[in-house]
């Protein structure tokens, strides 16, 4: 099977909610479409470069320097359509980041591929958790953060803010991470052996 996409002007969108694996299917798609050139952008990676860069103090310049990287995340989409390039971005994209991606798509006639990850609340919630406990940049836990007075183990982990299940529950509801831009494919990703990215992979060469 040849598992190159049908167009290079095609964007694929890994979305889902937190704790579905969106980074690894990411990951594991992009090595099996070898034949192709694909830029990888994540809107994570922009929230922590902004973080690092500028810091915040509170919840409410957190979330200025996450609108801020947001924007520059769509521009860099922009960027890259206009240059033709092929695309894989990856996050928990819900309804809020439907409009803006869509017209995107739109304003650059990309195909666009949506390949939405699903799993039940709970085991969504203790792979969050597991992930969280890692080494994943303290900036998605503290509500206070400068990376050049930072240093993992000091005070600041008292700020450090993992939410209960309840919590998770109220910060996901009425998020829709299905954002069915283009053609969607819906993967259960509650057993993770049972997981096909070859499926996937079929899924966004074929046309038909």
């Amino acid at each position: 099977m040849s598992m190159k996409l049908a167009r290079k002007e095609t964007i694929i969108i890994i979305s889902g909610g937190p704790g579905t694996g969106k980074s690894r299917t990411a990951e594991s798609l992009k090595k099996l479409l070898k034949e192709d050139k694909i830029i990888s952008l994540s809107y994570d990676d922009m929230k922590e470069a902004a973080w690092d860069d500028k810091g915040f103090d509170n919840e409410a310049e957190k979330k200025e320097r996450n609108n801020e990287a947001l924007l520059a995340f769509y521009d860099k989409i922009g960027e890259h359509m206009g240059k033709g390039d092929t695309l894989m971005i990856e996050y928990p994209f819900y309804q809020y980041h439907k409009g803006p991606l869509e017209e995107l798509v739109e304003r650059f006639n990309y195909d666009a591929i949506t390949v939405y990850l699903y799993t039940d609340t709970k085991t969504a919630y203790e792979r969050g958790i597991k992930r969280d406990g890692g080494n994943r940049h303290p900036g998605h836990l503290l509500n206070h953060y400068h990376k050049e007075t930072y240093h993992k183990g000091d005070e600041l982990l008292a700020d450090r803010h993992f939410l209960t299940y309840e919590q998770f529950l109220d910060f996901i509801e009425g998020r829709d991470y299905n954002v069915s831009i283009g053609r969607t494919i819906a993967v259960d990703v509650t057993d993770f052996s049972k997981f096909s990215i070859e499926d996937i992979a079929r899924f966004v060469t074929t046309t038909d």
